[in-house]
């Protein structure tokens, strides 16, 4: 049986799939493997599960759960060679009465057969597949979480190549579409992913039987073509929280001094991250004061009388999710005051952006010498700030490329993996393997339109200014004027003035928070389009950093 969504909203066709599991009548226990613990997680209230006459949730790899045959298991795994083994072992054992098993992807006739061979006790009520093998971090943004996430000039080995497939053809199978698929010429993962997609569409003609969806498409881009973005500090607030800590699945460890903490972010259960993801650190510093004055107010209540005290007990559960949220919040702003007052990352920014957004090199130069003759700036933050300068002068005629990397060598005695990131950044993103015109500055039309976006731009914050490469690649998209020479497609190609009003493009090497912003801009300013992103995983500019290190 198929059981998708209808919507271009990612964490409503997870939820809708979540509660097509449980509505199951009767005592139940709900398995899940690691992978669909955490979609479901991301998605879904634990409590508003345990509503629904849930028992138990637990992991089907547990091998102390003990048999409980009046329970109806309810299996909602990832159909991997693992899971298969596991579910055959418990059906020649089993411990509950009825099974209902719920794959999160396309299930194979041979896993199927063994499936119904180790069926010896015939406890199978239902198979389903649900589509589900993918990570919804919003509405319009997911990731597949690879396990080798591609950053280098390699090609994909099979099992990444074969795991983002089924995790896209998942989001598609989700929101119905069987879309046209185009990719990045110049990039072999790209490529191969396209192919792949394509080929298991027209495998799995049978799932996909929507009607050829005229208006829908899938862009493959490769994080070469804007590593720049990957390698900007950031300074709005979901942006922030990854790039400082790490956020997984919205889930993330602050340490502060000396301590740490495991807090969840879910914008769906947390209503100050849901309304300020976006907002820049400024704005969150007045936000995090005005929700502890807030809660003050609310905990001063005098209690004289028995009136008063029972308005202050019926006070209480908002006053406790207020104390809760509030001191969340409270500890991550603290915690990323710091770290930016330690690497004096409010001057070291400024230099990043201003070189984001225009050409100025004698300025800009002189800028990058302070940083790097600066006592407070950090090591890592010297290394990225010159290599934000190599991908921006990589061409022009006067660069210090090689008097930098003496004065950083000089200064800091490089180690081989901090000399390969800066030997690497222009092998793996400079301008001979770049599709696009990161800089827009490859016409004089194009210099002359930054011009005047700058400033347009000019009452913004300094520290936002810069826009990521994938804003001006959807506009493109939308407007029916992306190259086909540079980004073709798979099969046929459309008619050349082809506008698609429904876009999934995904990010082969890593997608960053800077762009799934972007594109929920994007989608405000293109009425009638809809834009969801994707990614192998969300990566940072420590991560960016180590994977060119290690090239």
């Amino acid at each position: 049986a198929m059981i998708a969504g209808s919507s271009f909203d990612l964490v409503g066709c997870a939820q809708r799939s979540i509660e097509r599991v449980i509505e199951e009548q009767g005592l139940k226990v709900l398995l899940l493997d690691q992978r669909t613990q955490d979609v479901t997680s991301m998605s879904y209230s634990f409590i508003d599960m345990l509503s629904k006459d849930l028992y138990l949730i637990d992991k089907l790899e547990n091998q102390a759960r003990t048999k409980q045959g009046y329970l109806k298991a309810l299996v909602l795994v990832q159909p991997t060679e693992e899971n298969v083994l596991l579910l055959c072992k418990e059906l020649r054992q089993p411990l509950y009465g009825d099974y209902y098993l719920f794959f999160t992807n396309i299930v194979s006739d041979a896993d199927l057969k063994e499936l119904a061979d180790a069926d010896e006790h015939e406890v199978v009520k239902q198979v389903h597949e649900l589509y589900l093998d993918y990570f919804p971090l919003h509405p319009y943004a997911f990731v597949s979480n690879v396990p080798k996430p591609l950053l280098g000039e390699g090609d994909l080995d099979s099992a990444t190549a074969q795991a983002v497939t089924k995790s896209i053809a998942g989001v598609l199978l989700s929101i119905r579409k069987r879309p046209t698929v185009r990719y990045q010429g110049n990039s072999r993962a790209c490529k191969r992913l396209a192919e792949d997609l394509r080929r298991l569409m027209v495998q799995e003609s049978s799932l996909f039987q929507f009607r050829r969806s005229e208006e829908s498409v899938v862009l493959f881009v490769d994080r070469c073509d804007d590593i720049l973005t990957a390698l900007l500090t950031q300074w709005t607030y979901e942006a922030m929280i990854h790039e400082f800590f790490g956020l997984r699945n919205h889930k993330v460890t602050v340490t502060n001094g000396g301590k740490s903490e495991d807090i969840n972010l879910i914008p769906i259960f947390d209503e100050f991250f849901a309304t300020h993801l976006h907002s820049d650190w400024g704005d969150i510093c007045t936000a995090v004061r005005e929700k502890v004055t807030t809660y003050q107010k609310k905990t001063n209540m005098d209690a004289r009388d028995l009136d008063s005290m029972k308005k202050m007990m019926d006070k209480m559960p908002d006053i406790n999710k207020d104390a809760t949220a509030m001191k969340k919040h409270t500890a991550i702003s603290d915690a990323m005051n710091k770290l930016i007052k330690d690497r004096d990352l409010m001057e070291v920014s400024l230099v990043e952006q201003e070189m984001s957004m225009k050409s100025s090199h004698r300025e800009h130069l002189e800028q990058v010498h302070e940083v790097l003759d600066s006592p407070k700036a950090a090591r890592r933050d010297m290394i990225r700030v010159v290599m934000i300068y190599m991908l921006r002068y990589e061409k022009h005629k006067d660069n210090q490329i090689g008097a930098l990397r003496a004065k950083l060598d000089q200064k800091l005695s490089l180690q081989p993996a901090e000399d390969a990131m800066l030997s690497n950044v222009l092998k793996y993103g400079g301008d001979a393997r770049r599709a696009s015109d990161l800089f827009n500055d490859r016409s004089q039309t194009a210099r002359l339109r930054g011009a005047v976006r700058g400033i347009g731009r000019a009452c913004e914050s300094a520290y936002t200014q810069h826009e990521p490469m994938l804003k001006r690649t959807l506009h493109s998209v939308a407007g029916g004027k992306l190259s086909y020479d540079v980004f073709p497609c798979v099969a046929s190609t459309p008619d050349k003035d082809w506008k698609p009003t429904e876009i999934v493009v995904y990010v082969v090497g890593g997608l960053t928070y800077e762009e799934t912003r972007t594109v929920k801009e994007v989608a405000d300013e293109l009425k009638g389009v809809k834009v969801i992103v994707g990614g192998t995983h969300m990566i940072r500019t420590e991560e960016a950093m180590d994977r060119l290190g290690s090239m």
